[in-house]
């Protein structure tokens, strides 16, 4: 899904203001939440193969799994590489994270997990602080926005993939043992 949201208007003029463009995509996992959650919530601590978005992460706060951690992060943005800091803004332990990048690009990461009987749906979303001119906004929401959304389509692939692959080697683990 793309969109691009108005967060209000300015009355003297009438035009929109603090623009984002925003995608989300989701996926169906076939495991408990808490062992994607507990997969997830490491995103900021160490760097992981299914991660399309953080290419490496050094934490700076101590207790990290919480509102306000911190890590300095080498991050993925449209195919471009941007070392900055990312703050966690949301922590609901086996529910919802968040985090944001505070330096360029602006932008934030949400992720959240939602319970089934036959696993877990998690979702992804990207939002970033669009361009001001009409044009500008257009040209990435069109041409960005394509990267960014097969880069969380793959980060969730992938995250599906070592999630579900961890939940069958334990099983035959145990089976063998």
């Amino acid at each position: 899904m793309h969109s691009v949201r108005d967060s209000g208007q300015d009355k003297s003029t009438g035009h929109a203001v603090n623009k984002a463009v925003v995608i989300s995509k989701h996926i169906l996992i076939a495991v408990p939440v808490e062992v994607c959650f507990d997969v997830i919530e490491k995103q900021l601590e160490q760097p992981a193969e299914w991660d399309m978005l953080i290419r490496h992460a050094w934490p700076v706060s101590t207790e990290r799994r919480r509102v306000g951690a911190m890590s300095r992060a080498l991050v993925n943005f449209g195919g471009c590489i941007f070392h900055s800091s990312a703050v966690i803004t949301k922590y609901d332990h086996n529910r919802a994270l968040s985090w944001v990048l505070t330096g360029y690009p602006e932008f934030c990461v949400s992720w959240s997990l939602e319970p089934r009987q036959d696993g877990t749906v998690v979702g992804l979303t990207l939002a970033w602080k669009a361009p001001e001119r009409v044009l500008s906004r257009l040209l990435g929401k069109i041409m960005l926005g394509r990267q960014v959304a097969s880069d969380l389509k793959k980060t969730l692939t992938r995250l599906k993939s070592v999630v579900e692959d961890s939940i069958s080697l334990t099983k035959s683990r145990q089976i063998i043992s």
